[in-house]
């Protein structure tokens, strides 16, 4: 596990709370400026305890430098608290392959999330990718499959109406990728759970339960039986709350 105190480039403000794994503050005009390497979720909590947003954060290089402030006002007040999140994924992700954004308002190695008009990401190659806009009741409105061949292969994504939510989800590839066959549907609720192997951990976006996949279905991890069974953060998934609600829950896992 990261010592982040040991990852601070730069700081100014209160800092509230100041721990190796978790970093907390709470005025405008307080920042935190991390360096790699680094793997840290920011999460932007509002006062009532609910998320108004959350970054994933990873800094492979020692070089490379990420500034994390609060910019609350009267009329949007959060914390900023940043959590450490182990070691930096060996695979590159999603956000390895975004070139650029405007607002989006989840980041995450799993997807990312725009809930505002003109909320933009700039997606690069090689990876493929799933662009759907939801309707704020989380029902897919329209969909699509891109695929991006090469590094210097760009395309963006933007959300154009205030009745609607952008989500990406997508992988790297790290080399060529073949297209999706033409009028291929979408994988139905169904076929969810056969994505994700017995053993895999996740979680959905804006839920902290965690949940194992076990016989095709999703068990409710309790924290005893997180630390019994020798589970990692670093191995806990997040995936879209659709996707999630989509598999059958099985008993709690003790």
């Amino acid at each position: 596990m990261t010592d982040l105190t040991q990852q601070i480039a730069h700081r100014e403000g209160s800092i509230e709370i100041f721990t190796t794994n978790q970093i907390t503050f709470k005025h405008k005009g307080d920042k935190i400026v991390l360096r790699g390497p680094v793997h840290a979720l920011v999460r932007y909590v509002r006062p009532n305890g609910k998320d108004k947003g959350s970054e994933e954060v990873i800094l492979r290089a020692p070089g490379d430098l990420k500034e994390i402030v609060c910019l609350e006002n009267p009329q949007d007040q959060y914390d900023v608290i940043i959590t450490d999140m182990g070691p930096v994924p060996a695979q590159m992700t999603i956000l390895d392959l975004v070139a650029g954004e405007k607002h989006m308002d989840v980041r995450t190695a799993g997807n990312l999330v725009g809930y505002h008009p003109n909320d933009m990401v700039r997606l690069k190659g090689p990876g493929r990718f799933r662009i759907e806009y939801k309707g704020k009741s989380g029902a897919v409105r329209r969909a699509e499959d891109v695929v991006l061949n090469g590094p210097g292969e760009v395309r963006d994504f933007v959300n154009k109406s205030g009745e609607e939510d952008l989500w990406v989800t997508g992988n790297y590839t790290g080399a060529a990728v073949t297209a999706p066959s033409a009028g291929m549907p979408a994988p139905g609720p169904g076929a969810v759970s056969g994505k994700y192997p017995d053993g895999t951990l996740f979680k959905a976006q804006t839920n902290d339960t965690v949940y194992v996949m076990e016989g095709g279905v999703k068990k409710p991890v309790t924290g005893e039986a997180f630390q019994k069974y020798g589970y990692r953060w670093d191995a806990v998934k997040t995936l879209p709350d659709g996707e999630v609600n989509s598999i059958p829950t099985g008993p709690v896992k003790n």
